[in-house]
C-alpha cells in the first residue's frame, strides 16, 4: 500500500519528466516560436491588411492583429506594423505622434464582479445609438449593439442576451440615464437591494468603457460618421425626412451591427499590455 508521500513523490517525478521532455525535445519536434505563426508572404499580408483597414485610416496594428486572429491567422506584431507602414505610411506616422492617454489604477475583484454599461451617441445625428457593456476585470466586451432608439427595453434586451452567454454579474455600473432603468431594476431584484447591485453615477468611473468607445471610434464608427456626412453633403439623404431615416436604418443598421460583431471579436482577441487589474 503506497503512502501519501510516496504517491506525491511519483506525481512530482512524472511532472519533472514531462517538463524535461519539452525542454530537451522542443526544437527536435519543431515546436519553434516561428512555427506558431502563419506562413504568409509580405504581399499576401499586405492584401489582408489593406482589406481590414479599407476606408479606415485610424485602425491600429493591435486591432489588425486581432482581426487576423479572428480569421485564423497569427502574425507577428513587427510584420503587421511593417505591412501597415508599407500600405499607408501617412496614417502610420500620424498614429506614432498621437499622445497615449494617461492610464489610471483600476481594480476589480474578478470576472463578472462588475460590468460597465453605457451608450455611445457618435451617430445620434442619424438616430443611431450603440449600447455596450464590458467586464471590468477581464475587459471582455459582453455586448455591443446598434439601435434606432435609446429605450430602456432595448438596453435590457442586449443585457439579457449577454447574461445568457456569460452569466449574471455581481454588479453593474451605469450613468443615471433612463435607458438603464430596466437593467438596474433587474439587477436589484436578482442580486438584491442595498448591496450596490446597480451602481449609478458620473462617467468618470467608466474608464473601461470609455477606452472601448475610443477604440470603437477609430475601428468602426468614424467610417460611418464620415459616410453619413458625405451622403448629406451630396443631397442623398435629408435628416428632416422620415422616409430617408427609415431607408438609412434599413440599409445600414445591419451593416453596423455586423461590423460591431467583428469589432467585438477583434477586441476580445487583442493582447493586453498591462496587468488585468491595472491600466
Amino acid at each position: 500500500m503506497c503512502t501519501t508521500s510516496q504517491v506525491m513523490k511519483c506525481v512530482v517525478m512524472v511532472v519533472i519528466k514531462i517538463i524535461m521532455f519539452f525542454l530537451s525535445d522542443f526544437r527536435q519536434y519543431h515546436f519553434t516560436r516561428a512555427s506558431m505563426y502563419a506562413e504568409l508572404t509580405d504581399s499576401a499580408l499586405n492584401e489582408y491588411v489593406q482589406d481590414i483597414g479599407a476606408g479606415n485610416e485610424q485602425i491600429g496594428p493591435e486591432a489588425v492583429r486581432a482581426s487576423l486572429r479572428v480569421r485564423g491567422l497569427r502574425v507577428q506584431r513587427r510584420r503587421v506594423r511593417a505591412s501597415m507602414l508599407r500600405m499607408n505610411p501617412g496614417a502610420a506616422a500620424l498614429r506614432a505622434v498621437l499622445r497615449r492617454p494617461e492610464r489610471r489604477t483600476y481594480q476589480v475583484a474578478g470576472p463578472n464582479s462588475l460590468w460597465h454599461i453605457d451608450g455611445n451617441h457618435k451617430l445620434i445625428r442619424w438616430r443611431i445609438v450603440i449600447h455596450g457593456a464590458i467586464d471590468g476585470y477581464s475587459r471582455l466586451v459582453v455586448f455591443l449593439h446598434a439601435s434606432n432608439n435609446n429605450r430602456s427595453s432595448t438596453v435590457l434586451s442586449s443585457f439579457i442576451r449577454a447574461v445568457v452567454s456569460y452569466g449574471v454579474p455581481s454588479r453593474v455600473r451605469t450613468d443615471r440615464g433612463g435607458e438603464n432603468n430596466a437593467v438596474c431594476l433587474m439587477m436589484n431584484i436578482f442580486r438584491g437591494f442595498d448591496r450596490g447591485s446597480a451602481l449609478r453615477g458620473r462617467s468618470t468611473y467608466y474608464q473601461r468603457i470609455e477606452r472601448l468607445w475610443g477604440d470603437l471610434w477609430r475601428g468602426t464608427t468614424n467610417v460611418y460618421c464620415d459616410l453619413f456626412h458625405h451622403l448629406e453633403e451630396e443631397g442623398i439623404i435629408d435628416i428632416d425626412n422620415e422616409i430617408h431615416f427609415w431607408a438609412l436604418h434599413y440599409i445600414y443598421l445591419p451593416r453596423i451591427n455586423r461590423d460591431l460583431k467583428d469589432f467585438t471579436q477583434q477586441w476580445n482577441n487583442h493582447g493586453l499590455l498591462a496587468c488585468l487589474k491595472d491600466t
